[in-house]
């Protein structure tokens, strides 16, 4: 009985430990997302900052010759060309500025907490995909998302978040060379009062001996930059929190394709 009651106590602890592993793990992908719409936001305000240099410089100088009476139809022709490259920068800028703050905000937000909402499916793998793009930018990976624009769920955003973003990482981890250039698709339709949706690249693909234990917890074929976490974490917010089930299929230098299936009236979603 005592042997027992230990052996219980040490599972117990494993069980916790895996958990506190599991958070650690999303906490880490949280921190590095952060720290990638950060570098990648300092782009388009930093050429935002530059044109609006320009344009009060160049206000100050017509403004001058103005006063003097010194400008010329060719200086002001000047003013407003620049004025209007300047401005078109400064717009251009600001709304890519603000599209990436939304996308982050919204899928950060949704990685945080397990709140259940409405979401349109298309729109929020693009904020997905958009928060992502630091990373997918270092390796010239694209991503195309091939779904139909009236799925609408009533389920949590932030699962499908954690979901894209492991799928995501992981591809660009482990498929990918650094210099390589690849492609990403996600597919998504309604079948039968189901969700389907495939997840592929065209990496390196995995091993068949390899197959069988991607899904397990510390399994990685890449210590330096893998923990083994990400695809059992998908696993369990396929299988437990959508009531769904998840399938790998891949060869070698033909990618992978991962295919999820997630039963409709089951999990209350709906289409509109």
């Amino acid at each position: 009985l005592q042997q027992k009651e230990e052996l219980q106590a040490t599972l117990d602890n494993l069980q916790q430990t895996q958990k506190q592993l599991v958070e650690s793990k999303k906490m880490a992908s949280l921190g590095s997302l952060v720290a990638g719409i950060a570098h990648e936001i300092n782009t388009p305000v930093g050429i935002g900052i530059a044109a609006s240099s320009t344009l009060v410089k160049k206000s100050k100088q017509i403004v001058e010759l103005f006063k003097k009476k010194k400008m010329t139809i060719t200086d002001l022709k000047s003013y407003v060309d620049s004025t209007k490259m300047a401005s078109e920068l400064i717009l251009n800028n600001l709304q890519r500025t603000g599209e990436l703050v939304q996308s982050f905000k919204q899928v950060s937000v949704d990685q945080s907490t397990e709140n259940q909402r409405q979401f349109n499916l298309k729109s929020y793998l693009e904020d997905i995909v958009r928060s992502l793009y630091p990373k997918l930018s270092q390796k010239s990976v694209e991503v195309e998302i091939d779904c139909p624009e009236n799925i609408e769920l009533n389920s949590y955003p932030g699962v499908f978040a954690q979901i894209f973003t492991n799928f995501i990482i992981n591809s660009l981890t482990h498929a990918f060379d650094i210099k390589s250039e690849g492609k990403i698709t996600i597919f998504a339709q309604i079948l039968d009062n189901t969700l389907k949706i495939e997840y592929k690249d065209n990496g390196r693909g995995i091993l068949q001996e390899n197959l069988p234990k991607i899904f397990d917890p510390f399994f990685t074929t890449n210590m330096k930059e893998g923990t083994g976490l990400g695809m059992n974490i998908v696993y369990n917010l396929v299988t437990q929190k959508l009531n769904g089930t998840i399938n790998c299929e891949s060869q070698i230098n033909k990618g992978v394709l991962f295919t999820i299936t997630i039963p409709l009236t089951q999990n209350k979603l709906f289409i509109e």
